[in-house]
């Protein structure tokens, strides 16, 4: 729909500082949990790998929150992939460990 000047707004989310994806990654880099956050908003859809970047993100800047954050990454991956019952146990084990290094390393494995 256009404007009164025939010019339709601007839907994306294109910002100074560049697109929404763009901001996720630079802000899971630099370890900006706010700026992850507002981008992921922004992006209105994260894939299962981004979403996996802000839970270990989030264990390592703000662990009190991670309870909430890896239930929701456990059930979007369970219901994503094909996994076992034994690989889901891994999951939930490495998700207790995080944000261990070798945590990541298996929970990655798995997606």
């Amino acid at each position: 729909m256009a404007g009164r000047l025939g010019v339709r707004p601007r839907t994306d989310t294109m910002t100074a500082q560049g697109n929404a994806r763009t901001r996720f990654r630079r802000a899971i880099e630099r370890r900006n949990l706010l700026g992850a956050e507002t981008a992921a908003r922004e992006m209105g859809a994260v894939n299962l790998h981004e979403a996996f970047d802000l839970v270990v993100l989030v264990a390592e800047v703000a662990p009190v929150r991670l309870d909430g954050f890896a239930r929701r990454w456990l059930a979007r991956l369970a219901d994503e992939r094909a996994l076992r019952l034994n690989e889901l146990d891994v999951a939930v084990t490495a998700l207790r460990a995080l944000p261990s290094s070798r945590a990541v390393g298996a929970l990655r494995a798995l997606f």
